[in-house]
């Protein structure tokens, strides 16, 4: 009769310990769990920002590939403006054959990439003749957008530029990236500059807005002589 006290105090002590132990381990699995799902719910948005990415590198490269070799009425200055943090270039109008639009991108803050458009009709002089509409927003703020330019050497050799300054001539190609705080870029792609024909070497030599020019062999003319030279559009 004595010892049954004793035995059923021993087993008490032991489901206590394993009690104690059991919710240890389930604290600790949970609290597991948790930092398990919070690491994956913030990989998916990773995701989800560097798909969105792509896609606001993508919009700027569909432009880029439509840029044509357009000019400013006049001086004969390509209708290009390439800094570290805008860019403007004309293309062709997707919904309007025959047509050209200038888009021009803003970075504001670092973080944020801008874009509008104005339509870019024959015998503009300047930018302030320029109507850009009400800009939009590509992406949510994710890390600083950089913009830079390649210059094709005559030696072959390229070099990478903050700022695009020579007027009568477009870089061979145009880098968009975007950085991380520590400087590590999160994307990084070059845009080549495939722009051949200019608007003004395709248009008959009936045109009366002779004022653009063409480029032939490094010198500019304008279209009418240009159709009279080898190379030249009719």
């Amino acid at each position: 009769m004595s010892r049954r006290p004793a035995r059923a105090g021993y087993v008490l002590v032991e489901a206590l310990a394993t009690l104690a132990i059991a919710g240890l381990v389930i604290a600790v699995l949970a609290g597991l769990v948790g930092t398990l799902l919070r690491a994956g719910h913030r990989g998916a948005e990773l995701v989800e920002q560097h798909e969105r990415v792509a896609r606001t590198i993508d919009v700027v490269a569909r432009d880029v590939d439509a840029l044509v070799r357009a000019r400013w009425a006049g001086e004969g200055d390509f209708m290009f403006v390439g800094r570290a943090d805008r860019l403007m270039f004309v293309r062709r109008n997707a919904d309007q054959p025959g047509e050209l639009v200038a888009v021009a991108y803003q970075i504001a803050d670092d973080t944020r990439l801008l874009r509008a458009e104005a339509a870019a009709p024959t015998g503009l002089t300047g930018l302030t003749q320029l109507r850009f509409g009400a800009s939009r927003e590509l992406v949510a703020p994710f890390g600083a957008w950089r913009l830079a330019y390649v210059e094709q050497r005559p030696t072959g050799d390229e070099a990478m530029l903050a700022n695009w300054d020579p007027p009568d001539a477009l870089p061979a190609a145009i880098v968009i990236a975007l950085m991380a705080k520590d400087g590590t870029a999160l994307a990084v792609r070059r845009l080549p500059v495939r722009a051949e024909v200019e608007p003004a070497c395709a248009r008959s030599t009936n045109s009366r807005t002779p004022s653009a020019y063409c480029s032939l062999g490094g010198r500019r003319v304008p279209p009418a002589a240009a159709a009279n030279q080898p190379g030249g559009q009719p």
